[in-house]
């Protein structure tokens, strides 16, 4: 089933009394975009809730994780998920060197950019671990839709 926020805090994960919001500025219809977004690619509902509102809470406003003992192995701990998927999604939402997470692109881009094949591919890739990661992946979806319509011209 699903898992509360208060046996995340029992796994030892400290909630704070007020989840700061991730971005001030930030619309609050990003995190719901992105748990759809998720849920679109075969996540269950509730469980991509909660990791999304996880990954928020603990992130800072910079997008980075608060501090590396709050970071993606214990939180994989408390969601009882493999390690891998947590990092995975903390990627596609908070982005890597090189890669913009979606909640990034979702305050500038706005909701069209979970149409993009490289995000479509990233989100999947939080499934799969044979898959490459969210980053690696989203640029070999590009790469190959951009070969493809050369090929096809």
């Amino acid at each position: 089933g699903a898992i509360t926020i208060s046996e995340l805090e029992w796994a030892g994960l400290e909630m704070p009394d007020e989840a700061p919001p991730m971005n001030s500025d930030a619309p609050p219809s990003i995190l719901p975009q992105i748990v759809d977004a998720l849920v679109a690619e075969g996540w269950p509902a509730p469980m991509a809730s909660l990791m999304v509102d996880a990954v928020a809470v603990y992130a800072d406003g910079s997008g980075c994780l608060l501090t590396e003992a709050k970071g993606w192995r214990p939180l994989a701990v408390a969601l009882r998920l493999p390690p891998w998927q947590v990092r995975r999604v903390m990627v596609v939402m908070l982005g890597a060197p090189g890669w913009t997470g979606l909640v990034e692109r979702l305050i500038i881009e706005g909701q069209s950019c979970l149409e993009d094949p490289g995000v479509k591919a990233a989100l999947r890739s939080t499934l799969l671990l044979e898959s490459r990661s969210p980053a690696t992946a989203a640029r070999r979806a590009v790469l190959d839709g951009s070969l493809r319509r050369k090929s096809a011209a």
